[in-house]
């Protein structure tokens, strides 16, 4: 009787420990032997400013095209980040407000990001973020990229 109680315990808690599935977001994608969602939800992005590397640093020829581009996230409840690539593209993201999970390949499983943490991005980690909070998270996030990279990840 008792292994049935706990049996039955265990079948009704362990749908809330046990993460989302892959079709709870839609298609799939893997970087970097790390598997995220493809497409963002809840998610915007506003550029805030950019420099043009070649232009500040003329001496540097490998500077050319590349620009430092900073932007402020926003990330609505339930929202998602798609998984990207930061091969070629370090960055710096410092969470402004709220808490999210962040899920990285040089990491098992994901972290809980908080307000007034920063992560470095660098080395060709592939990453993805999730809110499953009932808050908006708000990121500040900096980084170097190609001047025609797109601003979706």
């Amino acid at each position: 009787m008792r292994f049935a109680i706990k049996a039955l315990t265990c079948a009704l808690l362990l749908p809330a420990a046990v993460p989302a599935t892959a079709q709870d977001y839609g298609p799939m994608k893997e970087i970097n032997g790390l598997t995220g969602p493809a497409n963002p939800k809840g998610f915007a992005v506003e550029t805030l400013h950019t420099i043009n590397l070649g232009d500040e640093f003329p001496a540097v020829a490998d500077a050319n095209g590349l620009q430092f581009r900073a932007r402020f996230v926003t990330l609505q409840p339930g929202g998602i980040v798609l998984i990207h690539s930061h091969a070629g593209r370090p960055a710096t993201t410092y969470i402004i407000s709220g808490e999210v999970n962040e899920y990285r390949s040089d990491t098992e499983g994901s972290i809980l990001r908080q307000a007034g943490e920063a992560t470095m991005d660098v080395g060709g980690i592939s990453q993805w973020w999730e809110n499953t909070s009932d808050e908006i998270v708000t990121m500040f996030v900096g980084d170097v990229v190609a001047a025609d990279s797109p601003s979706d990840g």
